[in-house]
Protein backbone atom coordinates (compact mmCIF):
# COMPACT_ATOMS: atom_id res chain seq x y z
CA UNK A 1 0.00 0.00 0.00
CA UNK A 2 1.33 3.64 -0.82
CA UNK A 3 0.14 6.87 0.91
CA UNK A 4 1.12 10.53 -0.14
CA UNK A 5 1.03 12.50 2.80
CA UNK A 6 0.77 16.05 3.46
CA UNK A 7 -1.08 19.09 1.81
CA UNK A 8 1.02 18.96 -1.00
CA UNK A 9 1.79 14.99 -0.68
CA UNK A 10 5.01 15.67 -0.67
CA UNK A 11 5.99 12.86 2.08
CA UNK A 12 4.92 8.73 -0.08
CA UNK A 13 5.29 6.22 2.12
CA UNK A 14 4.96 2.27 1.23
CA UNK A 15 3.27 0.00 4.00
CA UNK A 16 3.51 -3.44 4.20
CA UNK A 17 -0.58 -4.80 5.38
CA UNK A 18 -0.23 -7.97 7.33
CA UNK A 19 -3.42 -9.80 9.34
CA UNK A 20 -2.28 -10.72 13.29
CA UNK A 21 -4.69 -12.08 15.86
CA UNK A 22 -7.57 -10.61 14.01
CA UNK A 23 -5.88 -6.78 13.21
CA UNK A 24 -4.81 -5.52 10.56
CA UNK A 25 -1.39 -4.27 10.89
CA UNK A 26 0.33 -1.62 8.41
CA UNK A 27 4.30 -1.27 8.78
CA UNK A 28 6.09 0.96 6.73
CA UNK A 29 8.99 -0.44 5.00
CA UNK A 30 9.66 2.79 2.35
CA UNK A 31 9.83 6.15 2.57
CA UNK A 32 10.36 9.20 0.09
CA UNK A 33 9.87 13.17 0.02
CA UNK A 34 8.98 14.78 -2.93
CA UNK A 35 10.84 18.19 -3.96
CA UNK A 36 9.10 19.59 -7.16
CA UNK A 37 10.25 16.77 -9.52
CA UNK A 38 12.55 14.97 -7.51
CA UNK A 39 10.80 12.01 -5.30
CA UNK A 40 13.86 11.59 -3.34
CA UNK A 41 14.22 8.48 -0.76
CA UNK A 42 14.74 8.75 2.39
CA UNK A 43 16.64 6.27 4.96
CA UNK A 44 14.49 4.74 7.62
CA UNK A 45 14.67 7.12 10.41
CA UNK A 46 11.13 6.13 11.39
CA UNK A 47 9.09 3.26 11.14
CA UNK A 48 4.89 4.12 10.80
CA UNK A 49 2.85 1.19 12.79
CA UNK A 50 -1.01 1.32 11.96
CA UNK A 51 -2.83 -1.27 13.71
CA UNK A 52 -6.68 -1.33 12.91
CA UNK A 53 -9.69 -3.87 14.18
CA UNK A 54 -13.11 -3.47 14.68
CA UNK A 55 -15.77 -4.62 17.81
CA UNK A 56 -18.93 -3.83 18.87
CA UNK A 57 -19.53 -1.53 15.78
CA UNK A 58 -16.83 0.64 16.58
CA UNK A 59 -13.53 0.79 14.56
CA UNK A 60 -10.44 0.82 16.80
CA UNK A 61 -7.10 2.25 15.46
CA UNK A 62 -3.34 2.41 17.20
CA UNK A 63 -0.72 4.93 15.34
CA UNK A 64 2.75 4.43 16.47
CA UNK A 65 6.18 6.07 14.89
CA UNK A 66 9.60 5.09 16.29
CA UNK A 67 13.07 5.69 15.88
CA UNK A 68 16.01 3.56 16.39
CA UNK A 69 17.29 6.74 18.81
CA UNK A 70 14.12 8.39 19.69
CA UNK A 71 12.27 5.04 20.67
CA UNK A 72 8.60 5.91 20.16
CA UNK A 73 7.99 9.70 19.85
CA UNK A 74 3.91 9.74 18.35
CA UNK A 75 1.21 7.23 19.34
CA UNK A 76 -2.55 7.82 18.69
CA UNK A 77 -5.13 5.50 20.19
CA UNK A 78 -8.66 5.77 20.22
CA UNK A 79 -11.98 4.47 18.20
CA UNK A 80 -14.59 5.96 16.52
CA UNK A 81 -18.07 5.13 15.11
CA UNK A 82 -19.78 6.41 11.65
CA UNK A 83 -22.13 5.81 8.99
CA UNK A 84 -22.69 6.45 5.09
CA UNK A 85 -25.42 8.78 4.83
CA UNK A 86 -26.90 10.18 1.51
CA UNK A 87 -26.74 13.70 0.80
Amino acid sequence: LHDFLGKRRGFEVRLVLTITNGLLEMRSDRQWLHLGALRIPLPQFATVMVSESWLHGRQHVDVRLRSPILGEWFRYAGSFSYRYQER
